[in-house]
């Protein structure tokens, strides 16, 4: 097969399973009411699902994050979207709630690898072209993460089981598209693949080329950019998972007569402003021009301005408006740092990408826990300074970057 179409066909599955992919990502915060309502959890114990999904997430990143540069990349993924599958039919029929939990942990488990995964794969794919390719990734992924609140309020209250099942039965479509297109242009994609043109040069020489991943391990954990990079994206971290655990549920307690629409519509407006964003940022030739670093900085301080001015409102319309400026400001942080990350290690983008997307989980799990404690005890509109202040915190610290090389 011709090497441009094997890589293009390949792209437009990974693509394609990056919708679905986030669908799962947000399928919490849009029925988040309705769980805590048959399992009756009280605010305080709301962000538990979000501590489990990424604990796992994070666990599974450290277990593998040394094998993830050496193996077969689609076929992990392919892997983990399998794993992703089945736990949400577990989830599905209502299992008890420490076993709900349970299966929460083993999805993040799978989630986590398919976001780390994803974006190493485009990376690798299209090394000459990564920033906006992997803003093109993100929107796609913002375009799953858009519909599903609204899929979730067209089928009602009450019916979170029934909406896990599908999804679960589209990731496994999803899982046999990507199979057959890898299969069909294996020897192409895998050749983009520095991990393993590596391994299959090791044959005698296995102990220098561990000696020099250790040496370039070394190195990447040294460089400050790194942990810059990883603080900027704990914060922004903050602030998303802020908004897509609670976002619905705020919408809904604050403003009750506004209706399933329109509260649903308070996370679906925030991926739409990130996935217009990302889109821009990964189409628009001008916009791929811009320089990451500011992007990151400016984009970061402006959106928690727009964040908060939306929250004082104090009406629906405002918070709707303040939330989807919020989305498209803040848009560009996730796939511009990521990219930072790739583009500064392009022969280690699994360990890149997986210590990115620790400190995204970092902040995606053990905040929104944080939140609800707050919301108990100081109410709504205090718990979500909390998102406010994270993305202001994560273009303060942009501005620590280097600039882009």
């Amino acid at each position: 097969m011709n090497t441009n179409t094997a890589i293009r066909r390949y792209t437009f599955a990974l693509l394609f399973g990056a919708m679905i992919f986030n669908m799962c990502q947000n399928l919490t915060g849009s029925v988040l009411s309705d769980i805590m309502t048959d399992y009756s959890i009280s605010l305080d114990r709301g962000g538990l699902m979000s501590l489990f999904q990424h604990g796992g997430g994070i666990a599974a990143i450290l277990l593998l994050s040394r094998v993830l540069d050496r193996v077969r990349k689609p076929v992990v993924l392919m892997i983990s979207f399998s794993v992703i599958a089945l736990m949400l039919l577990g989830i599905g029929f209502f299992p008890p709630f420490m076993v709900f939990l349970i299966f929460y942990l083993a999805m993040g488990a799978g989630l986590s690898v398919t976001d780390v995964q994803q974006n190493a794969v485009i990376s690798e794919l299209h090394q000459d072209n990564i920033q906006s390719v992997l803003s093109l990734l993100h929107g796609v992924c913002g375009i799953g993460a858009t519909i599903i609140p609204v899929i979730t309020a067209v089928l009602g209250t009450g019916n979170w089981q029934r909406i896990y099942r599908i999804v679960a039965a589209v990731i496994l479509a999803v899982v046999v598209m990507e199979a057959v297109f890898y299969t069909s242009g294996r020897e192409v994609i895998d050749g983009c693949s520095p991990g393993v043109r590596a391994r299959s040069k090791e044959n005698g020489s296995a102990s220098g080329a561990g000696k020099h991943a250790g040496t370039d391990t070394r190195k990447f954990f040294s460089d400050k950019n790194v942990w810059t990079a990883a603080a900027s994206m704990l914060c922004f971290g903050v602030a998303q998972g802020g908004v897509i655990a609670w976002g619905v549920k705020y919408s809904r307690d604050v403003f009750p007569d506004a209706g399933p629409l329109q509260w649903a519509l308070s996370l679906s407006f925030y991926w739409l402003g990130t996935t217009v964003c990302r889109l821009l940022m990964g189409i628009v030739p001008a916009l791929k021009e811009w320089d990451s670093r500011k992007v990151i900085i400016w984009g970061g301080i402006l959106a928690g301005g727009a964040l908060l001015a939306g929250l004082l409102t104090g009406n629906i319309t405002g918070l709707l408006a303040g939330i989807i400026v919020f989305g498209f400001l803040s848009g560009a942080t996730l796939p511009k740092l990521v990219g930072f990350m790739n583009s500064w290690y392009p022969s280690q983008t699994g360990l890149a990408s997986g210590v990115t997307f620790i400190a995204l989980y970092l902040g995606l799990g053990l905040f929104p826990l944080l939140m609800g404690v707050i919301a108990a005890s100081a109410g709504m509109l205090m718990m979500m300074m909390v998102p406010v202040a994270g993305t202001v915190l994560s273009g303060v610290i942009g501005i620590a970057l280097p600039p882009e090389r």
